[in-house]
């Protein structure tokens, strides 16, 4: 799976988890905010504005983001999230 590929399911998990389909601006603060309970982790309102490219969007994500968004998700990091996506069919390689 490419980088683009997995971010946007990435983006789709935390839109499920956070009980809507889109997210907004607005939202990027509650979502931050939750983060940060579940996981200690401080992901900014900035920066899930550019993950869910409300702003910026050609913004390169920081592994930081990516991976506590995975941890948000309950995975390890974002390599344990990207094997979760890999289809047993698929060679890992």
């Amino acid at each position: 799976m490419n980088s683009n590929d997995l971010e946007t399911e990435l983006r789709k998990q935390v839109c499920v988890k956070y009980g809507m389909q889109k997210l907004d601006a607005q939202d990027c603060l509650h979502v931050s905010e939750q983060i940060f309970r579940e996981t200690k982790n401080y992901v900014s309102q900035t920066n899930l504005k550019r993950f869910f490219k409300l702003d910026q969007p050609e913004h390169q994500n920081s592994q930081f983001v990516l991976n506590s968004l995975a941890q948000f998700l309950g995975f390890v990091d974002i390599k344990d999230f990207s094997s979760s996506l890999v289809s047993p069919d698929e060679d890992v390689n």
